[in-house]
């Protein structure tokens, strides 16, 4: 029987498999989907992500740019009014009603809530507000988006401005399902999302 002290011999485990131009394509396609990125931002997001495990950074950038360019004339082929633009429009008229509306803002969720007041205008006479971060922005391709929302004061109900949100997407023709929990977000159905590429 070995002593106690005595440490085990290291565990040799199995090597990590090295990430696939597949895997990489797939993610590159959902970064540039969502239009917030211009090009060079798209590479580098699309390369750190990975850090160097799997195909060289010439072959990532390659992927990129192939992914760019098939987005650029999914966009331009595209007629009507998309997702992107009757979202925009919401959040137009959410300004009216007093609740700041932001897309692709800041890193998550938590950094979002801290953040949005730097939003307000220099009379920070706005209510409530809404966004969505921007690790949402990249599942934006999946078909769904979800929005935060909440109150500026503690005498406004956060059931208030999100009921508001909710009332402006669907006026706009957007797919919308909340359930009236205030810790539930907004769920937003996405299915043609046409946001003009960055120049």
């Amino acid at each position: 029987m070995r002593p106690f002290w005595k440490k085990r011999p290291p565990v040799e485990r199995p090597a990590r498999p090295a990430t696939t131009e597949a895997e990489v394509r797939e993610h590159a396609e959902a970064v540039v989907h969502a239009g917030f990125l211009d090009l060079a931002d798209a590479v580098e997001q699309v390369t750190e992500y990975f850090d160097g495990d799997g195909p060289p950074t010439a072959r990532v950038e390659q992927i990129v740019r192939a992914a760019w360019a098939a987005r650029a004339v999914a966009v331009g082929s595209g007629s009507g009014t998309d997702d992107h633009a009757r979202l925009a429009s919401a959040f137009a008229a959410l300004a009216g009603d007093g609740i700041v509306g932001r897309m692709d803002f800041t890193c998550c969720q938590t950094c979002g809530h801290a953040e949005i007041d730097d939003e307000r205008g220099p009379a920070r006479d706005e209510r409530g507000y809404t966004f969505f971060h921007q690790q949402d922005t990249e599942r934006i391709a999946d078909g769904r988006l979800y929005l935060a929302y909440g109150a500026f004061d503690r005498e406004v109900a956060e059931e208030e401005i999100a009921g508001t949100v909710v009332d402006r997407l669907r006026a706009q023709g957007l797919t919308v399902a909340w359930d009236g929990e205030t810790t539930s977000r907004i769920e937003v159905e996405i299915g043609d999302w046409r946001k003009p590429l960055p120049a």
